[in-house]
């Protein structure tokens, strides 16, 4: 929605095409989602959708393709029929990417994004001298004025909170947890 509110987008139509996309990429085994399948698997996923989602919703609307109501129709039912056709657009990209990606030994969009990008930064950032890096990195900002805990947070929290949630599920399976690299490291 953040990047939405930047475009001059509606937020809500944006937000709900994202999350109608992140689905439409989800995978259903016999009719249902797997609540393991919105876990910290699905955190890049989510990401990559949402801003390409949007992305491709800036596009089609630049290119000038949405429905056009006379100017007494109010506004927020104008925004609705606006965001019709960005939506279907949306939609069916995403639903190609899906179809793509069945066809491939990956079986998913978000098993090739955990495999592809999400698996090997958790793996690189789990090491104590990423933290150390980090850190530094974060402490030479605020040297300069630059508030280094929101920079290098938005470029940890995502693959610290996956590291986190293995290990809770690792707890949840009566095993120890193996990540001793995750959010509550970094927090403490």
């Amino acid at each position: 929605s953040g990047l939405a509110k930047q475009y001059k987008l509606d937020q809500v139509s944006a937000t709900g095409i994202s999350l109608a996309s992140f689905l439409i990429l989800t995978v259903f085994s016999e009719g249902t989602l797997a609540i393991s399948d919105l876990g910290a698997g699905a955190l890049f996923m989510g990401l990559f959708v949402s801003i390409l989602s949007v992305e491709i919703t800036r596009f089609v609307r630049a290119k000038n393709w949405v429905i056009k109501l006379p100017a007494s129709v109010p506004e927020n039912i104008a925004n609705s029929f606006s965001a019709l056709i960005p939506a279907l657009v949306v939609f069916l990209v995403f639903n190609g990417v899906r179809i793509v990606f069945e066809l491939t030994s990956y079986g998913s969009f978000g098993s090739f994004v955990f495999a592809i990008v999400q698996y090997p930064l958790m793996k690189l950032g789990s090491s104590i001298w990423a933290i150390v890096i980090f850190i530094f990195a974060e402490m030479l900002m605020w040297s300069f004025g630059i508030h280094g805990s929101s920079v290098v947070g938005a470029v940890t929290t995502a693959f610290l909170t996956a590291l986190t949630a293995e290990n809770a599920a690792a707890v949840a399976a009566g095993q120890l947890p193996s990540n001793i690299i995750n959010t509550q490291f970094l927090a403490n």
